[in-house]
């Protein structure tokens, strides 16, 4: 069950969008005031935060900044649901980092998909330069200047995975992000680039499989399952329908090393674009897309 907690110090707001949430399937929590709302998002780690600016001593703006400053909710989607409407509050909610911002009223809807909306992609928190990083990320300065020395060749890599400017830079900021929270991970007098690269190429990897599940429906028959929505599908008898099912739980089976390879080939890549996102030889992309398939016909010849 997703979690949201709501911070509004107005009764009757905070009581209709409780209701409202409950009734979509949220747990949810709620705060009347921003110091509370600090206290519950840090003793939660909810999956989102909606909250009015104007709440008493402690106003919205410096719930997200206390928030962003914790490495436990940090990352936290945070909504602004507001009746400042000014384009200079707007854009100081976003300059401190919050993902999206509502103007009081609005229609519930639009709020359920804001959530849904930044629950699915997680927040954009991110900042363009490491210097940028909150206190709490700035575990030392030797560690923060050896990153800022990476920074072009792991930008160089990521346009290497991403093939687009834009998308490069998201990753690079990730990778970073990454790396500094999990700084305690990295082993000191080991090869940081290459646990960097390392960072980057997974970050990818679960970037690509969030993306294709996206571009998944689900297909409204009584044997539920999934089907590509990038692809076109001709008509499914019955015996097809239960074959179909059996291909697709087949190919999830596969480890990540043949199915990856195998997903993006089938979805249009070309061996040299799939060699180049996820750095490795065009013979080994070769290889494991051909191993997956070998898989494949000797897991499924029962229904050649």
């Amino acid at each position: 069950m997703k979690t949201i907690l709501l911070i509004e110090n107005v009764t009757d707001i905070l009581e209709n969008l409780t209701e409202a949430f409950e009734m979509e399937g949220y747990k949810v929590i709620t705060a009347a005031s921003g110091a509370r709302g600090v206290e519950l998002a840090r003793e939660f780690i909810p999956d989102i935060i909606v909250s009015e600016i104007l709440i008493g001593k402690m106003d919205g703006y410096e719930v997200l900044q206390a928030l962003s400053n914790n490495a436990e909710t940090f990352m936290i989607p945070f909504i602004f649901s507001t009746t400042k409407s000014l384009k200079r509050d707007k854009a100081l909610a976003y300059r401190l980092g919050a993902d999206d911002y509502i103007v009081k009223p609005y229609e519930l809807e639009e709020l359920f998909v804001a959530a849904e909306k930044w629950i699915r992609l997680g927040s954009k928190r991110v900042f363009k330069n490491v210097a940028d990083y909150p206190p709490f990320m700035n575990a030392t300065i030797e560690f923060n200047q050896q990153l800022i020395v990476f920074q072009n060749p792991l930008k160089y890599f990521a346009l290497k995975l991403t093939s687009n400017n834009e998308d490069a830079e998201d990753l690079l900021q990730e990778t970073f992000l990454k790396a500094l929270k999990y700084k305690n991970k990295f082993q000191e007098a080991t090869n940081l680039k290459a646990w960097l690269h390392t960072i980057m190429k997974n970050t990818f990897i679960n970037n690509y499989r969030r993306n294709v599940r996206k571009r998944t429906i689900m297909d409204n028959t009584d044997d539920d399952y999934f089907v590509n929505s990038t692809k076109k599908i001709s008509s499914i008898t019955p015996d097809s329908e239960y074959n179909h099912k059996d291909i697709l739980k087949t190919v999830n089976m596969l480890n990540d090393k043949c199915k990856i390879p195998f997903q993006m080939h089938f979805d249009g890549y070309k061996y040299k674009e799939i060699a180049g996102e996820l750095n490795m030889p065009i013979g080994t992309v070769k290889s494991r897309i051909s191993l997956a398939r070998k898989k494949l016909t000797d897991a499924l010849k029962d229904f050649a």
